[in-house]
């Protein structure tokens, strides 16, 4: 009953004194699985491939909060390492968060994560969530289109991590393309184009002034 109770606290329903640690983490679960929904949800509509009606933002500095360009074939990197070659990591795009970006390829993101701990497909619609230790992978039709991490495990291109402060977000990203509260976080996302030429959003979470946890989804 107990457990009950601090779930609707953490759903804000019942606001009551005496469970505040346990609902602290189940806010936090129900955070990153909304994230992890809305990559998923975002490949469903999008249906794992660019949309025909989607415009390109024109390109302008970070500085000014807007979007980077990085459509058309990504510049990539490959290296030969003991005879064989490693797998390929986009060099173009700020939709990269450690070694995965969106529009990767399956084969090279599995080659460079390893075996998940869990893969799942909850909708049975074929948008599968790799899971990771450090973050969820979405893959659709052999393509990445999201990932979601809670840990301080890995990076934006830019360098941004869970935990970092909220200036070193904007410092390095400028004025976001949208802000919302959710649940007691806020939500920053800035906007931009994926290598294979969809529009994608890349969100940092916000919790007492620090990243709480980043995603990417296709827009």
């Amino acid at each position: 009953m107990k457990k009950v109770l601090c779930i609707l606290l953490a759903l804000g329903v019942l606001f009551t004194v005496g469970c505040k640690k346990q609902a602290g983490k189940f806010a936090k679960d129900i955070l990153i699985n909304e994230a992890v929904d809305t990559v998923a949800d975002s490949a469903r509509k999008n249906n794992g491939s660019p949309s025909a009606n989607t415009k390109t933002p024109s390109t302008s500095s970070a500085a000014n909060g807007s979007v980077k360009s990085a459509k058309g074939k990504a510049g990539v990197a490959a290296a030969v390492v003991g005879g064989a070659v490693a797998a390929v990591v986009s060099s173009n795009t700020d939709l990269i968060l450690g070694k995965i970006y969106i529009g990767q390829s399956q084969a090279d993101a599995l080659q460079i994560m390893g075996e998940p701990i869990k893969i799942s497909d909850p909708d049975n619609n074929g948008h599968k969530r790799y899971k990771y230790s450090d973050m969820v992978v979405v893959i659709t039709g052999g393509v990445v289109t999201g990932f979601v991490s809670d840990t301080a495990a890995v990076s934006t291109k830019r360098g941004i991590k869970q935990g970092d402060a909220l200036d070193k977000v904007v410092r390095e990203y400028g004025k976001p393309y949208a802000k919302s509260d959710y649940d007691g976080t806020t939500l920053y996302e800035y906007k931009f184009i994926s290598d294979r030429g969809q529009a994608c959003l890349l969100r940092f979470a916000m919790k007492n002034g620090v990243v709480d946890y980043i995603s990417g989804r296709i827009l």
